[in-house]
């Protein structure tokens, strides 16, 4: 991925995120309904910190991680206004993950996907980061859902924004479980670009 983009787009980043402000809302949602208190929490792709700031309360750690600077500038300021001590807020290549084995008990990767080039090397490579039984979180959009989607990832697309994997709700679920993992919750989310949220733990 191309960190300068993200970088660019950090500056008002949290106003597009409100044109999805009731998806987002739903995934927190369902989100809190999957952790709890004792839990280590890893967070990919955090952009501006939205929603390891909006569970903190609801787990004992957070890493939150982004491809960029300017991302993590913004969240870090943001969860320190808030004064929320149990964040940590890295610059990291989600491909690079430097962490020992079986050490999160939940992984979110919230809207990632389709913005890899290798998705599968991506998934594959959290396996052994999560606990036996730890969650996999990972809303998607779904840029090949229907033709209205499929037009609107086009545009998008035109626009410079890197869409690089396209899924439906069934090859999202397919995706994942090929991947080596058992699909625990499938939840679709109405949107402009609608999501799949879905839990998921290693098999």
């Amino acid at each position: 991925m191309e960190s300068n983009y993200w970088n660019i787009k950090a500056f008002d980043y949290d106003t597009h995120l409100k044109k999805s402000e009731n998806a987002y809302l739903k995934i927190i949602e369902l989100i809190k309904i999957e952790i709890d208190k004792s839990q280590t929490l890893l967070d990919l792709g955090t952009g501006t910190g939205e929603i390891p700031i909006a569970i903190a309360d609801g787990v004992m750690k957070i890493i939150a991680t982004d491809f960029s600077q300017e991302m993590i500038d913004i969240a870090f300021k943001k969860s320190k206004k808030l004064k929320l001590d149990n964040i940590t807020f890295k610059v990291q290549d989600c491909y690079a993950q430097n962490y020992g084995n079986e050490i999160f008990d939940v992984i979110i990767a919230s809207n990632l996907l389709h913005l890899l080039d290798e998705p599968e090397q991506f998934i594959n490579s959290l396996k052994r980061l999560l606990n036996k039984g730890g969650k996999l979180i990972i809303p998607t959009y779904l840029h090949n859902e229907s033709f209205k989607t499929r037009f609107i990832s086009k545009i998008l697309k035109f626009k410079g924004h890197p869409i690089n994997t396209k899924f439906d709700s069934i090859s999202l679920v397919e995706f994942i479980t090929n991947c080596g993992y058992n699909v625990e919750k499938r939840v679709f989310i109405k949107n402009i670009m609608p999501m799949l949220f879905v839990v998921a733990t290693r098999k």
